[in-house]
């Protein structure tokens, strides 16, 4: 046995050398992906990297800037990009009706595990007041959403946790009286 054992701590030594040179070699092909624009192949490979050895601080450093780079709406907007709707029929619906009944189709058609958030930044009235006729069918939500407000009017912008409708542009002043 005591023969053996130089050889077996040999092999052991040169086996975490080949995992050192793999987690190298990972961890450059995560900086060429990162350097190329390809952050979701880069946050696997770094993340590879630390499961690999969660002493590698640079690898953990390109992760946390990954993170600080992520647009905080990215994950939203592609939630409602996957999400889609099998069939949408409006005809001279109002704005309200629409919002209100959009996010029971996400909630329905994700199974419950979406929650499609929807922050109204225009007056009730004009929700009320404001109708539009809309027929898709296989649409992304994504698309139904802007749909939505190019018809009534309204800009859309996705944040981290709802999509904000407010109107296009702001209503103009009355003039004064002279």
């Amino acid at each position: 046995m005591k023969r053996w054992l130089p050889l077996v701590v040999f092999l052991l030594a040169v086996a975490i050398s080949l995992r050192a040179e793999t987690a190298q070699q990972v961890y450059a092909r995560g900086v060429r992906a990162y350097v190329g624009g390809n952050t979701d192949a880069a946050r696997r490979l770094f993340q590879e990297v630390l499961s690999a050895d969660p002493g590698n601080k640079p690898a953990a450093i390109y992760l946390r800037r990954i993170d600080a780079e992520k647009p905080p709406n990215a994950d939203l907007h592609k939630q409602m990009d996957a999400l889609i709707v099998p069939k949408v029929d409006f005809r001279d619906a109002s704005l309200s009706t629409v919002l209100d009944y959009l996010p029971k189709v996400a909630a329905e058609q994700s199974g419950g595990k979406l929650a499609l958030n929807i922050v109204r930044m225009f007056p009730s009235e004009y929700g009320r007041d404001k109708t539009l006729t809309l027929q898709l069918a296989g649409a992304p939500m994504s698309n139904v959403l802007d749909y939505v407000a190019q018809l009534t009017g309204l800009k859309i912008e996705y944040q981290a946790h709802a999509v904000v409708l407010s109107l296009a542009r702001p209503a103009a002043a009355a003039p004064t009286p002279q």
